[in-house]
């Protein structure tokens, strides 16, 4: 278990299996969360925070995550997938488009998020991302099949960040 503080620069921080405490510095910084279920408090300027790997990728809790300005790098989960972003406002709302990326607020567990996602047939894709909030943090989930309900797996919980609709386009990024 290491306690890492970044500085006022931009910073890499890369951690281990442990469960590590990361406190970003001021500067543009890059942390590469790996297999422990890291804390993450992110500091002032653009913090990038990448998912480790697939194999090895804990549950890392990240504080003072700010929508428009921090970035959540999932390319180890969706790897040569072109974003296509929505969020809507309750799990009961219709999704427009074939997202990978659905982010949705107010809604109350994985397990209906993952399930009302299924049963709309705009959405076809397999690998994806789904954001639900409880009204205080919202959750990341990486999902293996969007439009056949695959297994949810958790990835990220920006505590804090109560109304997951209100996250952006910006704050997600894979190639």
């Amino acid at each position: 278990r290491y306690v890492i503080t970044g500085g006022s620069g931009a910073d890499t921080i890369t951690t281990g299996g442990g469960i590590d405490t990361i406190v970003s510095g001021g500067g543009v910084d890059t942390i590469t969360a790996g297999g422990g279920n890291d804390i993450i408090t992110l500091g002032t300027g653009v913090q990038t925070i990448k998912a480790g790997t697939v194999a090895a990728n804990g549950t890392d809790s990240i504080t003072s995550f700010v929508s428009g300005t921090d970035i959540l790098d999932l390319d180890v989960f969706m790897d040569g997938i072109t974003k296509v972003f929505e969020a809507i406002a309750t799990d009961g709302a219709d999704i427009t488009t074939d997202a990978n990326v659905i982010v949705i607020g107010g809604a109350g567990t994985i397990a209906s998020a993952a399930t009302a996602i299924a049963a709309d047939a705009t959405v076809t894709g397999t690998d994806g991302i789904i954001v639900i909030d409880n009204g205080t943090d919202s959750s990341v989930y990486h999902t293996t099949d969007l439009g056949a309900n695959g297994t949810e797996t958790l990835l990220f919980t920006l505590a804090g960040v109560g109304a997951a609709e209100a996250l952006v386009t910006g704050d997600f990024i894979f190639a």
